[in-house]
Protein backbone atom coordinates (compact mmCIF):
# COMPACT_ATOMS: atom_id res chain seq x y z
CA UNK A 1 0.00 0.00 0.00
CA UNK A 2 2.39 2.52 0.75
CA UNK A 3 4.52 1.66 -2.04
CA UNK A 4 1.95 3.66 -4.68
CA UNK A 5 3.53 7.12 -2.82
CA UNK A 6 7.16 6.43 -3.55
CA UNK A 7 8.58 7.58 -6.69
CA UNK A 8 8.99 5.52 -9.55
CA UNK A 9 13.19 6.08 -10.53
CA UNK A 10 12.56 4.45 -13.86
CA UNK A 11 12.25 7.19 -15.89
CA UNK A 12 12.43 5.18 -19.13
CA UNK A 13 8.98 4.81 -19.91
CA UNK A 14 7.54 8.15 -18.55
CA UNK A 15 5.19 10.11 -20.75
CA UNK A 16 7.35 13.39 -19.94
CA UNK A 17 10.53 13.67 -21.98
CA UNK A 18 12.10 17.07 -22.49
CA UNK A 19 13.81 17.55 -25.16
CA UNK A 20 16.19 21.01 -25.87
CA UNK A 21 16.61 21.67 -29.42
CA UNK A 22 18.99 24.27 -30.48
CA UNK A 23 17.64 26.85 -28.19
CA UNK A 24 20.35 29.07 -27.35
CA UNK A 25 20.70 33.03 -26.30
CA UNK A 26 23.62 35.17 -26.26
CA UNK A 27 24.24 36.92 -23.48
CA UNK A 28 24.37 40.40 -25.14
CA UNK A 29 20.68 39.21 -25.89
CA UNK A 30 20.19 38.33 -22.22
CA UNK A 31 21.64 41.80 -21.53
CA UNK A 32 19.21 43.65 -24.14
CA UNK A 33 16.16 41.83 -22.44
CA UNK A 34 16.94 42.20 -19.04
CA UNK A 35 17.29 46.06 -20.52
CA UNK A 36 14.33 46.35 -21.36
CA UNK A 37 12.25 44.36 -18.54
CA UNK A 38 14.55 46.87 -16.04
CA UNK A 39 13.80 49.91 -18.06
CA UNK A 40 9.98 48.77 -17.54
CA UNK A 41 9.99 48.11 -14.13
CA UNK A 42 11.74 51.74 -13.71
CA UNK A 43 9.15 53.15 -15.60
CA UNK A 44 6.29 51.86 -13.28
CA UNK A 45 8.23 52.67 -9.84
CA UNK A 46 9.10 56.42 -10.56
CA UNK A 47 5.33 56.88 -12.30
CA UNK A 48 3.81 54.97 -9.34
CA UNK A 49 5.96 57.23 -6.76
CA UNK A 50 4.33 60.40 -8.44
CA UNK A 51 1.01 58.99 -8.34
CA UNK A 52 0.80 57.71 -5.21
CA UNK A 53 2.59 60.24 -3.24
CA UNK A 54 5.46 58.15 -2.13
CA UNK A 55 8.55 60.91 -1.62
CA UNK A 56 10.72 58.34 0.33
CA UNK A 57 10.51 55.77 -2.68
CA UNK A 58 10.82 58.24 -5.12
CA UNK A 59 13.99 59.73 -3.30
CA UNK A 60 15.41 56.41 -3.01
CA UNK A 61 14.93 55.89 -6.86
CA UNK A 62 16.35 59.35 -7.82
CA UNK A 63 19.62 58.76 -5.73
CA UNK A 64 19.93 55.66 -7.73
CA UNK A 65 20.31 57.75 -10.95
CA UNK A 66 16.89 57.19 -12.51
CA UNK A 67 15.97 59.89 -14.68
CA UNK A 68 12.66 62.40 -13.75
CA UNK A 69 11.45 62.05 -17.29
CA UNK A 70 11.29 58.58 -18.10
CA UNK A 71 8.25 57.65 -19.84
CA UNK A 72 5.46 55.23 -19.40
CA UNK A 73 4.23 53.79 -23.12
CA UNK A 74 2.23 57.12 -23.54
CA UNK A 75 4.65 59.43 -23.18
CA UNK A 76 3.82 60.64 -19.94
CA UNK A 77 6.13 61.05 -17.02
CA UNK A 78 6.56 60.91 -13.29
CA UNK A 79 5.91 64.85 -13.40
CA UNK A 80 2.83 64.46 -15.81
CA UNK A 81 1.08 62.29 -13.18
CA UNK A 82 2.41 64.57 -10.08
CA UNK A 83 0.85 67.82 -11.55
CA UNK A 84 -2.69 65.75 -12.84
CA UNK A 85 -2.67 64.32 -8.72
CA UNK A 86 -1.86 67.63 -7.18
CA UNK A 87 1.29 66.19 -5.34
CA UNK A 88 3.29 69.82 -4.43
CA UNK A 89 6.17 68.26 -3.08
CA UNK A 90 6.81 65.50 -5.90
CA UNK A 91 6.10 67.83 -8.16
CA UNK A 92 8.99 69.68 -6.56
CA UNK A 93 11.46 67.18 -6.08
CA UNK A 94 10.92 66.12 -9.46
CA UNK A 95 11.54 69.33 -11.03
CA UNK A 96 14.34 70.28 -8.48
CA UNK A 97 16.19 66.99 -9.90
CA UNK A 98 16.11 68.26 -13.72
CA UNK A 99 12.47 67.15 -14.44
CA UNK A 100 11.71 68.99 -18.12
CA UNK A 101 8.70 71.54 -16.93
CA UNK A 102 7.66 71.28 -20.95
CA UNK A 103 7.88 67.61 -21.59
CA UNK A 104 5.25 66.46 -24.07
CA UNK A 105 2.94 63.07 -24.24
CA UNK A 106 3.29 61.45 -27.82
CA UNK A 107 -0.57 61.66 -28.68
CA UNK A 108 -1.82 64.26 -26.82
CA UNK A 109 0.94 66.37 -26.71
CA UNK A 110 -0.02 67.56 -23.26
CA UNK A 111 2.34 69.17 -20.85
CA UNK A 112 2.37 68.46 -16.70
CA UNK A 113 1.29 72.17 -16.90
CA UNK A 114 -1.92 71.43 -19.01
CA UNK A 115 -2.27 68.37 -16.35
CA UNK A 116 -2.38 70.75 -13.45
CA UNK A 117 -4.72 73.07 -15.18
CA UNK A 118 -6.99 70.45 -16.19
CA UNK A 119 -7.32 69.85 -12.41
CA UNK A 120 -7.07 72.98 -10.90
CA UNK A 121 -4.00 72.38 -9.59
CA UNK A 122 -3.02 76.22 -9.49
CA UNK A 123 -0.27 75.78 -6.97
CA UNK A 124 0.96 73.14 -8.72
CA UNK A 125 0.66 75.88 -12.37
CA UNK A 126 2.94 78.50 -10.34
CA UNK A 127 5.71 75.98 -9.33
CA UNK A 128 5.81 75.02 -12.77
CA UNK A 129 5.86 78.31 -14.37
CA UNK A 130 8.22 79.35 -11.82
CA UNK A 131 10.26 76.63 -12.76
CA UNK A 132 10.34 77.69 -16.33
CA UNK A 133 7.12 75.87 -18.04
CA UNK A 134 6.07 78.00 -21.16
CA UNK A 135 2.36 78.67 -21.19
CA UNK A 136 1.76 79.10 -24.80
CA UNK A 137 2.92 75.41 -25.31
CA UNK A 138 -0.56 73.44 -27.12
CA UNK A 139 -1.61 70.36 -27.15
CA UNK A 140 -2.58 68.32 -30.30
CA UNK A 141 -5.94 70.17 -30.31
CA UNK A 142 -4.56 73.57 -29.88
CA UNK A 143 -5.49 74.01 -26.49
CA UNK A 144 -3.04 76.11 -24.07
CA UNK A 145 -3.02 76.27 -20.77
CA UNK A 146 -5.07 79.58 -20.58
CA UNK A 147 -7.34 77.32 -22.72
CA UNK A 148 -7.53 74.73 -20.08
CA UNK A 149 -8.42 77.01 -17.44
CA UNK A 150 -10.84 78.67 -19.05
CA UNK A 151 -12.21 75.17 -19.47
CA UNK A 152 -12.02 73.66 -16.18
CA UNK A 153 -12.27 76.54 -13.85
CA UNK A 154 -14.54 75.67 -11.22
CA UNK A 155 -17.11 78.89 -10.28
CA UNK A 156 -16.57 80.44 -6.97
CA UNK A 157 -19.39 81.97 -5.66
Amino acid sequence: MADKYLHNHNHSNTCCKTVVTGVSQTLDEMDFERGIWHAEYLTVNIVSTALYNDMPRLMKLLHKGVSPDIEDLSGYTALHYAARAGHYDICKKLLDMGANPDVQTRCGKTTPLHRAAMHNHYNIIKLLTDHGANLNIEDADGNTVTHYLALYTKPTL
